[in-house]
């Protein structure tokens, strides 16, 4: 029997359009001013506290099982794996793309950690639709024993406990990855001195007001011997007590008046809030020569001091969705406690039928967050600025914008399927196990990517995944046709 292009094809369109028409659907819904940012905000916090909960408690708990995991354990290996191969990934696109150095490290975050939730959920909706989806061996159906194929139901069902197993690492390990970046960058924030340039250009940079014996901000320049002999030369400093010249006095007729305004300026921008309380330009220049002379004196000096370790661990494992995940496991693998908890007329009924109810809308929930958040990046959006430009107006380069588009779009994925490829055979003969595998090769980066890096770095991220989405609506299109095809073939014994 051999592989039907045309209905795969179809398939592959029906599971991508629908993504993008309710995306431009939420982007016109931004614009119109039917949706803002905090539509979007509430729906993300719906998601991640009640839908996704949900969802992942009811399908792990009660899908789950020790012979299941015997069946399938290589998708919670394969998502450590797969996110190790993005970082490689991205490490060798850092050396094409060439980002900056306070993007550097951003962008390799958003490379490696792709949307491994939200899109693969409404893609395995969209394929499950057609009830073509061949069953594994071990499967045995409750509708319909004699068929090889699942029904619409089933597959879902079977698909969502398939992808909650792949994530359950990963998404531990960017929240983790997330937190410790997020630390550092706090850390270097407080911690790192200004230079003896940085100082003087803040200093160049603060509007004057000036009077008849100060017209610039004050500097203070101090050679070393200076320094350690406590000795100061002062520069445009305005006279305490100084009297009016004559010509002065007679150009004026308001009475003399020292400033006070300049000689706040000369306080240096790193001061503590008690050194701020002074008012002497020698005691700003005092805690200036001590940061020049050991800029690092405070500042942490070794990855384990900047981060707390136990709290962000403690962090990544607190997030809502990670917290079902483990404790669905837990019931997932006793079997006991699995009867117990999913069985009618026990204490725990209540609650399990409040999280059944909540648990179908998470793809619905998670879909239209989608699109008003990506909406709300597009409306901030200049159509100038789409494809990059000055890299220091902007931050980003067109290079690096194109090589971040298309190594998450074109190049990792690619990279990704040529390797499952060649390792087909080494998978379980599941057509829906090989389809998750696929899915999470050529989804766009994760929102989470944007949403933790700092406010410049973050919009960065935002103009790229706006790209992404542009570029996904054929990219992503042709990889889910391909993944489809491969998965058929390789499990179909007919072909």
């Amino acid at each position: 029997m051999a592989v039907n292009i045309g209905e795969l094809m179809w398939t592959s369109v029906k599971a991508i359009l629908p993504v993008f028409l309710i995306l431009g659907a939420g982007a016109w819904g931004v614009r119109k001013g039917i949706f803002d940012e905090r539509s979007s905000a509430t729906l993300s916090w719906l998601s991640k506290w009640v839908y996704a909960p949900s969802l992942v408690f009811v399908r792990l708990g009660q899908g789950l099982s020790q012979q299941l995991f015997r069946e399938v354990w290589v998708l919670g290996v394969m998502g450590v794996i797969i996110i190790v191969l993005n970082f490689l990934l991205a490490l060798v696109l850092v050396l094409v793309g060439k980002p900056t150095k306070e993007f550097r490290k951003w962008y390799i975050f958003a490379l490696t950690f792709p949307n491994i939730t939200a899109l693969p959920l409404v893609f395995i909706s969209a394929v499950c639709s057609e009830g073509n989806i061949r069953k594994p061996s071990y499967f045995t159906s409750s509708t319909n024993p004699d068929s090889v194929y699942f029904t619409s139901d089933e597959c879902v069902e079977q698909g969502q406990l398939y992808l909650f197993i792949y994530i359950i690492f990963p998404d531990i390990m960017m929240y983790a990855t997330a937190s410790v970046l997020t630390a550092v960058e706090r850390a270097n924030e407080k911690s790192a001195p200004a230079s003896a340039a940085d100082v003087t250009r803040k200093l160049e940079e603060q509007p004057a007001e000036t009077d008849d014996f100060a017209r610039v901000p004050v500097m203070e320049t101090r050679r070393q011997s200076e320094i350690e002999n406590g000795e100061t030369n002062e520069l445009a400093l305005p006279p305490a007590a100084r009297a009016p010249t004559p010509a002065q006095a007679q150009g004026s007729q308001a009475p003399f008046e020292p400033s006070t305004s300049v000689a706040q300026e000369t306080l240096p921008r790193h001061c503590s809030k008690d050194e701020r309380a002074c008012t002497s330009p020698a005691a700003g220049a005092t805690a200036t020569a001590n940061n020049l002379e050991d800029p690092d004196a405070d500042a942490p000096r070794t990855l384990r001091q900047k981060c707390k370790w136990p709290i962000i661990l403690l962090k990544s494992v607190a997030q809502p969705p990670v917290l079902a995940m483990i404790l669905a496991i837990i019931v997932g693998v006793i079997p006991s406690l699995q009867a117990w908890i999913f069985s009618e007329n026990t204490p725990a009924t209540p609650f399990v039928a409040v999280l059944e109810y909540f648990a179908p809308g998470l793809v619905s929930v998670v879909t239209l967050a989608l699109a008003l958040l990506i909406g709300n990046k597009m409306t901030k959006t200049r159509y100038s600025e789409l494809l990059g430009g000055d890299e220091e107006a902007m931050g980003i380069s067109r290079r690096t914008l194109f090589v971040f588009v298309f190594g998450r779009t074109i190049f990792i994925p690619g990279v990704t399927f040529a390797l499952l490829y060649a390792a087909i055979d080494v998978f379980p003969q599941d057509q829906l196990l090989l389809i998750i595998l696929f899915f999470e090769a050529f989804v766009p980066t994760a929102n989470m990517c944007a949403i933790c890096a700092p406010p410049k770095q973050g919009q960065i991220i935002s103009l790229g995944q706006i790209n992404q989405y542009i570029v996904g609506m054929i990219s992503m299109t042709m990889w889910c046709f391909a993944g489809l095809t491969i998965s058929t073939a390789a499990t179909d014994p007919a072909i």
